[in-house]
């Protein structure tokens, strides 16, 4: 005895003709379609993100974070009334410390705060 399905479902027939993607009834039917593509010759290819370049930095271009640190205290004391003195002394002499021995830049940042 067959069961009619009624008017609206697809036939066997439509599910042959599907696109594998489509005719996949379970987990088990798509994971051949959505996994890894197989190994190809053993030459890996790579292509560099569009519009990306590393950069060359050296040493020479950074700037010492202590003397920044320094900055960002010195100009808090106004609105600290004067709390973030004394870090920003330490921390400027930190930096300088810092920036003779590693030749970074700084200077500047540091002085200020």
């Amino acid at each position: 005895m067959t069961v009619d399905p009624g008017p609206g479902s697809v036939p066997d027939a439509a599910d042959e003709a599907a696109p594998p993607g489509l005719a996949a009834r379970t987990y088990n039917d798509l994971a051949p379609l959505v996994g890894d593509p197989p190994a190809g010759p053993g030459i890996a290819i790579h292509y560099p993100a569009a519009g990306y370049r590393p950069s060359a930095v050296t040493g020479q271009h950074r700037i010492n974070s202590a003397a920044v640190a320094s900055l960002i205290c010195g100009l808090a004391e106004i609105p600290t009334l004067g709390l973030s003195a004394l870090p920003a002394i330490i921390l400027g002499t930190s930096a300088r410390q810092q920036i003779r021995e590693t030749g970074e830049r700084g200077e500047a940042s540091r002085s200020q705060g």
